[in-house]
């Protein structure tokens, strides 16, 4: 029985299953075509003997020009010896071979209307969408892009060296511009680190690390470096010029810190020391970070069922198809905001935050990945030590939860 509670609603139920089952008799295949699966018992794996009745072979099922197929093949094929054995090993062969051939015209039809091949993604569901991107996504609608797309935009850049930046940001209380905070400044044909702009003079900030630009360090001139293969020296003259452009081109006043210093710093200079004890690394957001499965726990793992009483299952509608339907969805690139927050009610899109939740829920409803699950819990301490036997006798830091 099957109880709608909003009897307004038009349910039709649409399959497309008819469409999927086709014969494969028509594709090149050598070895026999046809195997008797209702003669396939336990008590006939060794048969040898004549070809058994037709009727083991689905010869009732057939259409008429199918049996006409069939009825010449039969004849022929039943003047030798049937070997269970051997046609059995005929048939996978033969199954082997179909789906071969199968894949194969389907690859090639799916090109010559799509152009666009479907082996080179994974799912069906990834071949309908990159069909979608390339030939009927409407233009500055949705947003084509990539893993960290918005994160490492034009060059890869370091932990340690956003932790400079983050040091030179508090330490003269200005405004520095990062990968993680409105991302490098183009200058010419190089990126900056960093960069802020003070009475009108514009400082380029520049953390290199020791062997990849040839500190003195360990800067050996003749040596190669073991990644990049290009010589120190080399490596040097590029960072040189680039210093030099910025300055006398550009009009920078640049700053370049090397990696050994800034660790000596870290243990030994008290203004540099006392910020790293209350550093926190600033990470941007990440889309997929925000994208979860649904419960999957059982609330009643067992109900006796008491005389005169029935029990129902409830059946909660997918919000999935009905998200997508009916509700707003996000276009374009998204701008970053990552300072000067307005309420959250103002904004339309995925933030980083940090909830507390609320105590005594039955169902609570925020999402958290932690020991390999996905947990909804009202304590992240007590989720991380799969607390279930005592109460919850946390902080609310303890307890809250970080997230997209």
């Amino acid at each position: 029985m099957m109880l709608c509670t909003n009897s307004g609603l038009l349910i039709v139920s649409c399959s497309c299953l008819w469409l999927c089952p086709k014969p494969l008799l028509h594709l090149i295949c050598k070895h026999v075509r046809y195997f008797p699966h209702g003669f396939n018992t336990l008590a006939n794996r060794h048969y040898i003997g004549p070809y058994t009745d037709k009727r083991h072979y689905g010869y009732e099922s057939m259409s008429r020009k199918a049996q006409i197929d069939f009825d010449l093949w039969y004849a022929e094929a039943s003047k030798h010896v049937f070997d269970f054995q051997k046609e059995l090993h005929l048939y996978g062969v033969n199954d082997v071979v179909l789906l071969r051939e199968a894949c194969m015209k389907y690859r090639d039809e799916f090109i010559s209307c799509t152009n666009f091949d479907p082996f080179s993604v994974t799912t069906l569901v990834n071949c309908c969408t990159a069909v979608y991107k390339t030939m009927f996504l409407p233009p500055n609608t949705l947003a084509l892009t990539h893993n960290n797309a918005y994160v490492t935009q034009h060059k890869a850049f370091s932990n340690v060296s956003i932790q400079w930046l983050e040091y030179v940001k508090h330490s003269r209380n200005v405004d520095v511009r990062h990968a993680l905070n409105g991302g490098e400044v183009a200058a010419g044909r190089y990126f900056l680190d960093g960069y802020y702009n003070q009475n009108g003079i514009a400082h380029a900030l520049e953390f290199n690390g020791c062997a990849h630009h040839s500190h003195d360090c360990r800067y050996v001139p003749d040596s190669v470096h073991p990644l990049s293969k290009v010589p120190y020296r080399v490596l040097r003259r590029h960072f040189d010029d680039k210093v030099s452009y910025l300055a006398n081109d550009r009009g920078f006043q640049v700053e370049v810190v090397w990696e050994c210093k800034w660790q000596h710093a870290k243990g030994h200079d008290p203004n540099v020391m006392a910020f790293m004890a209350n550093y926190v690394h600033p990470e941007r957001l990440k889309p997929r970070d925000s994208l979860f499965g649904g419960r999957t726990n059982a609330y009643q793992l067992y109900y006796k069922v008491k005389p005169g009483k029935q029990i129902h299952y409830v059946d909660f509608t997918l919000l999935y198809p009905s998200c997508q339907s009916l509700y707003d969805y996000p276009t374009h690139h998204p701008q970053i905001i990552l300072s000067d927050f307005q309420p959250i009610e103002n904004y339309f899109g995925l933030i980083k935050a940090t909830v507390l939740p609320p105590r005594g829920l039955l169902h609570p409803v925020l999402p958290h990945r932690c020991n390999g699950k996905l947990m909804f819990p009202l304590c992240c301490v007590c989720a991380e030590t799969l607390n279930q036997t005592t109460p919850c006798v946390h902080s609310d830091a303890e307890r809250s939860l970080k997230g997209c």
